[in-house]
This record gives structure tokens, C-alpha cells and sequence, in this order.
């Protein structure tokens, strides 16, 4: 049995036919701009992680006990965002990730992934200039060339409002002179 997930009403709103359609037109074309190397695809999105567990593991017990304790926490539930971007290789690139909190320490960052940076917002949501920051910091991983272009794909329900993104993705494709793509979908269009 599954718990369903939350999802908004604009996201189910905007999940048509038309929109799927749509979407695998434009990456259709913008796929052979790579050569279909997987590679040269990467997605990006963003996910929340629990700071704190809230949720027992199951055990086994012998019957003539009639109670078991787990160890809980008086913290509440904080929830960090990871922007994460990967392609089918399993290459990443460095990962934001979004503390809820108003100022950094350096020791949030300990056992991190290699290239990581963090953030602070007190809502712990990705706000757009940590977005603009994640993409110029990861930019220069990929190594943009007119001969090995990029697809880069996001979702559209935070990322293609982002015209700092999009506009810097573009001056991207014309430094290298090539068709590299900053392509946003947005599911609720």
C-alpha cells in the first residue's frame, strides 16, 4: 500500500494530452541538437529531505510485550530543499541545497557532494536568485563548445519564470556559438 503524493491543482490542471504532446515535440528537436548523446542531457529539480525522522522502522517483538519504545525528538519537522541535476549517465552537476535558516555556518555543508553550495531562506524553499546562483556555479561544469552542445531541462513550476536563467543560458549558446538549449517545461501551461 502507497500513501498518494500531494499535488496541486495547477500541475494536474496542466497535465493534458495537448501539453505532453507538446512537450516531446520540442524536446524531440532540441534532443538532436545533441546528437542524442545522453551525456549532453541533463534535468534539473528540486526535492525536499526531513531534517528530522518522524517515522519508527517496524520491528519484530516477542508477544508478551505489550509496549516497545523508540526514541523520538522534540524537534519539529524542518525540511531542506536539494536542487539536484543529473543526466542518464549518472553524471551530476554540483547540488544547491536550501537550509531554513536566516544565516549559513560552514558546518552545514560537512558530507556534502564534491562542489556544493548552500543556501539560507527562513522557508527553506528555493528562492530564485539561489536558482540564478546554482546555475552560474554549474555552468562552467559542463564545458559549453559549438561542437558538444547542452540540453538542459526544468521544470516550469519555478524555473522558467527564472528569466535571469534563461537569459544567461542564451548568451551561453551565443558565446560558443552553438545550439545549446536551456529548455524549460511548464506543466501548468
Amino acid at each position: 500500500m502507497r500513501a498518494p503524493e500531494g499535488t496541486s491543482a495547477a500541475r494536474v490542471k496542466g497535465f493534458t494530452s495537448e501539453n505532453v504532446a507538446r512537450f516531446f515535440d520540442i524536446y524531440d528537436s532540441e534532443q538532436r541538437k545533441v546528437n542524442h548523446k545522453a551525456h549532453r542531457i541533463f534535468i534539473v529539480d528540486e526535492t525536499r529531505i526531513t531534517s528530522v525522522q518522524y517515522r519508527h522502522s517496524k520491528f519484530v517483538s516477542m508477544r508478551v510485550k505489550k509496549e516497545e519504545a523508540s526514541p523520538t525528538t522534540a524537534e519539529r519537522r524542518n525540511l531542506i530543499t536539494v536542487v539536484a541535476c543529473m543526466n542518464a549517465t549518472g553524471t551530476y552537476l554540483p547540488t544547491v541545497i536550501v537550509f531554513p535558516r536566516k544565516n549559513t555556518k560552514e558546518e552545514l555543508m560537512d558530507g556534502a557532494l564534491a562542489a556544493s553550495i548552500s543556501a539560507c531562506h527562513p522557508s527553506g524553499w528555493i528562492q530564485k536568485v539561489m536558482f540564478t546562483n546554482w546555475f552560474d556555479h554549474s555552468v562552467h561544469f559542463v564545458k559549453l563548445s559549438a561542437d558538444d552542445p547542452v540540453l538542459l531541462i526544468a521544470d516550469g513550476h519555478s524555473h522558467t519564470k527564472n528569466l535571469d536563467v534563461v537569459d544567461k543560458a542564451r548568451k551561453q549558446c551565443c558565446q560558443c556559438q552553438s545550439p545549446t538549449t536551456f529548455y524549460a517545461h511548464n506543466a501548468a501551461n
